[in-house]
């Protein structure tokens, strides 16, 4: 047996230290209300899986999950796998970013967000993303997304 760690095993340890520390300098912030938990994720297809629960604070009056608390799910998940696409330790900031809603996300539901980078140049990056709830399915998506990133130091 070897032991030699996998590039995603080390992907995997990047992406879980900086989203930890991440939420530990947070304090009293947005991002401290919706904390991604991992799933996956896959060095050689640049991806990433994250979960995130959602309770009443993030909800609007029809007991579904706020657009905004949503979009900043997608764009989390995305900035942080962008962090790891990005050599040296700079975090990548958002340039833009489209988001489509296509189905509800209700209160108390757990929500799979994937993003995988398309592209990483020296300045930018761009990033794709889908999520869908718990039973639901990543081919048929709640939300997707595409954003570019500032990567220049």
């Amino acid at each position: 047996m070897s032991n030699m760690i996998t590039e995603t095993e080390q992907m995997k340890q990047r992406i879980i230290e900086f989203s930890e520390s991440h939420h530990r300098n947070t304090e009293a912030r947005f991002y401290d209300h919706i904390h991604p938990r991992f799933v996956s994720c896959d060095a050689a297809e640049k991806t990433l899986v994250f979960a995130y629960d959602f309770d009443k604070w993030g909800s609007n009056l029809r007991e579904i999950v706020h657009g905004g608390v949503l979009a900043g799910a997608m764009d989390q998940c995305m900035g942080i796998l962008g962090f790891w696409a990005t050599p040296g330790d700079v975090i990548p900031v958002t340039v833009s970013m489209q988001t489509s809603y296509l189905r509800p996300v209700p209160v108390n539901a757990t929500m799979y967000v994937q993003a995988q980078v398309t592209s990483a140049g020296r300045t930018l990056q761009n990033v794709v993303a889908k999520a869908w709830v718990d039973g639901g399915s990543p081919d048929k998506p709640a939300l997707t997304a595409t954003a570019v990133y500032m990567t220049k130091r």
